[in-house]
């Protein structure tokens, strides 16, 4: 099994993808980001949203509507 990325490593890689917006998978740029939430929330670095208690869903929803799609 493969070893799981920290939210360094996650972060690190997003900054990697928005920096060739010429050759940005967003397939993958959406993939990378929610694995970096989850990663976050595990490691207890998102406290805000834990706090309010929003699922991954309900915050790519609202992405999603925010981006008109």
């Amino acid at each position: 099994m493969a070893k799981k990325a920290s939210t360094q490593e996650l972060r690190a890689d997003l900054t990697f993808q928005l920096g060739m917006p010429e050759d940005l998978d967003w397939d993958y740029f959406v993939e990378t980001a929610i694995r970096a939430k989850l990663a976050s929330d595990e490691e207890g670095v998102n406290k805000p949203w834990q706090e309010e208690g929003r699922t991954v869903e309900e915050i790519t929803e609202d992405a999603i509507s925010l981006q008109g799609i």
